[in-house]
């Protein structure tokens, strides 16, 4: 969970996360992204979520990028919650273990 303020107001249309997957060592792309925004953080309501498309197969190591529109208009507080896989899937050599989801960039445009 990841919580941006922004004095004065900003407009924003969409947010970009980049990260990584490597599904050899655990690292999924994220079960669920969610977008909250408001004029304070007591008062946040989901704008919008996204549930990006999971491997099916072990596939290479690669970074990703999720990008998700929102409404535009001016914002004050932007609340971001990025859920993991809570199982590996039953193809995956570490079956019902925990998955990780890696972020190393964020995008406000």
């Amino acid at each position: 969970e990841l919580h941006l303020f922004f004095n004065p107001p900003v407009n924003i249309s969409s947010v970009t996360l980049n990260g990584l997957v490597d599904v050899g060592s655990f690292i999924m792309p994220p079960a669920e992204i969610q977008i909250w925004s408001g004029d304070n953080i007591g008062a946040v309501k989901l704008v919008t979520k996204s549930s990006p498309e999971q491997p099916t197969a072990v596939v290479p190591s690669h970074m990703e990028s999720y990008s998700i529109p929102i409404q535009s208009g001016k914002i004050r507080v932007i609340k971001l919650i990025v859920r993991q896989v809570a199982r590996l899937p039953e193809w995956h050599p570490g079956k019902g273990q925990k998955a990780w989801v890696f972020f190393d960039e964020i995008f406000l445009n």
